[in-house]
């Protein structure tokens, strides 16, 4: 496992907050690590709003405990999910996920 330098953490930021996909960074407990402004603002959240959630608070397919097992599992093969989540406003969309692991 090595670190990152400054320069490759710079660069992970930029490409996570200019991305044109939502992208959400969660912990094994399903808290929010880091949420780029594109995700949160299809949730209808600030990205600083999102950091105070779990998955469970706006993912309506699945319980906590599947969640947290989802999270789990997940490994660099990654996977496509589809499921229905839950805007800060009550609104529901549908989205279609790829998850990954990242381990450093």
């Amino acid at each position: 496992m090595t670190a990152l330098t400054d320069d490759e953490v710079i660069l992970w930021k930029a490409l996570f907050d200019a991305s044109g996909d939502g992208m959400v960074v969660l912990r094994l407990d399903g808290s929010v690590y880091r949420a780029n402004p594109q995700y949160a603002e299809m949730l209808g959240y600030s990205p600083e709003e999102m950091t105070a959630l779990h998955v469970w608070d706006w993912d309506l397919n699945f319980t906590p405990e599947e969640l947290r097992e989802m999270l789990r599992a997940v490994d660099r093969a990654g996977a496509h999910i589809e499921t229905r989540q839950r805007r800060k406003d009550g609104d529901t969309i549908d989205v279609e996920l790829t998850n990954s692991g990242a381990l450093y």
